[in-house]
């Protein structure tokens, strides 16, 4: 209702161990919350919001679906791994928003065994973002050098939202995508991608420095893979499920990648730097290149195509075929056509301008930073791992698998 998302259909009948649960409906500062509970000497009542935004909500269920709790028969904690503070600073967002007070959760830190880093400064950068008190730090053989987990323990809120991981799943899968769930998808698949999701370039390929473009998703649940299949297909994505590696893979275009960038997904991560170069990479070739003339034309109402030959340097039969085939793309359309057809940029074009700029920002920031003008020796730079504990891979493979 109103783009908002009923908590109250997420409540189960019972506890996995056979109680009863119930609940009452209450007002509190123009809000309606909902007090949950079940008859057990030691179990306090859960407060939650009813009603929760969409958007948050599907940023919260792909959180948890990529590396949260996945089993409430045997953990009493509903729990957030991840090493990025950014992610859980926005996991603790995410929860305060359906009623969880940051001062009821927990964190703890795991560190690899051979760790020699800075400890304290590591745990006070977590405090300070998040807010939440690192309890427990204890060592592990994991990979990667350090991760935290944030976490609130309650059975009850644990089993109340893996029903809605599981049951919001499986709504993306079995129903035709009308806006709000549409909004839910791009939240909850941008999250999915940053949890578990990977971005694999290769550019030894047919056109020189043109990027062949990958995304994967890993995930040890044969069944979880099947979903995600489903719902990349609604996405437009072909994907290609390989049980051996519990691995989703998929190619993408331009147009994927600049639909992955609009949601935000893997924002965080280094694989959002690879997405900001790969767009570059894409622009720069030569089915694609055309595409910048959008944020130009954008600032002008009507053209012609003798004003396109003009203003790009290009022949009048060039600027025939290229706004002819803009046309059958949906980007542009004719609003005046006799002795000289006239032309316009569609709403598409127009969004496709705007992602395009907001695009080239951040672009033109990630360079500056590395000191470096090409996108390709950037990606070059970029490992897959930055633990010192494994060997780096560089970001650019050399053959097409």
């Amino acid at each position: 209702m109103n783009q908002k998302i009923d908590i109250l259909q997420f409540i189960p009948k019972q506890t996995s161990l056979g109680y009863k649960i119930f609940y009452e409906l209450f007002n509190r500062n123009n809000e309606q919350w909902i007090k949950v509970w079940y008859k057990h000497p030691r179990i306090k009542p859960l407060y939650l919001k009813r009603w929760v935004d969409v958007k948050t909500f599907g940023c919260f269920i792909g959180q948890l679906q990529a590396e949260g709790t996945k089993n409430a028969k045997t953990i009493t904690r509903l729990d957030f791994s991840n090493k990025l503070i950014e992610e859980h600073k926005e996991f603790v967002k995410h929860l305060k928003k359906i009623g969880i007070s940051k001062k009821l959760l927990l964190a703890e830190l795991t560190l690899h065994r051979s760790f020699k880093g800075d400890e304290k400064a590591i745990i006070d950068s977590y405090q300070n973002e998040t807010g939440v008190l690192v309890k427990y730090v204890r060592k592990s053989p994991q990979r990667g050098t350090y991760g935290f987990k944030t976490y609130r323990r309650s059975t009850l809120l644990t089993e109340i939202i893996l029903n809605a991981v599981n049951k919001m799943r499986k709504k993306l899968v079995e129903e035709n995508w009308v806006e709000p769930l549409k909004i839910f998808a791009d939240a909850f698949f941008s999250k999915l991608l940053t949890g578990d999701g990977t971005i694999d370039v290769q550019t030894n390929n047919r056109e020189r420095d043109y990027p062949y473009v990958r995304i994967s998703i890993i995930d040890g649940n044969n069944g979880y893979l099947k979903d995600y299949s489903c719902i990349m297909r609604k996405f437009g994505f072909i994907p290609h499920i390989i049980y051996k590696y519990k691995r989703i893979r998929a190619i993408c275009s331009l147009e994927k990648l600049l639909y992955l960038y609009k949601i935000r997904a893997f924002e965080n991560t280094n694989n959002w730097k690879k997405l900001l170069l790969c767009i570059d990479l894409c622009l720069k070739g030569r089915r694609y290149r055309t595409n910048y003339r959008f944020i130009d034309l954008s600032r002008k109402v009507r053209f012609n195509s003798v004003y396109i030959a003009k203003r790009y340097n290009v022949r009048l039969s060039s600027a025939n075929d290229w706004l002819g085939n803009k046309e059958k793309e949906g980007l542009v359309e004719r609003v005046y056509n006799k002795s000289l057809v006239v032309w316009e940029l569609t709403e598409k074009a127009i969004n496709l301008a705007e992602l395009l700029k907001v695009w080239q920002k951040e672009f033109n920031e990630l360079t500056n930073k590395y000191k470096m003008h090409s996108s390709l020796d950037i990606l070059n730079s970029i490992k897959v791992r930055s633990c010192y504990f494994q060997p780096n891979k560089p970001a650019i493979q050399g053959h097409i698998a």
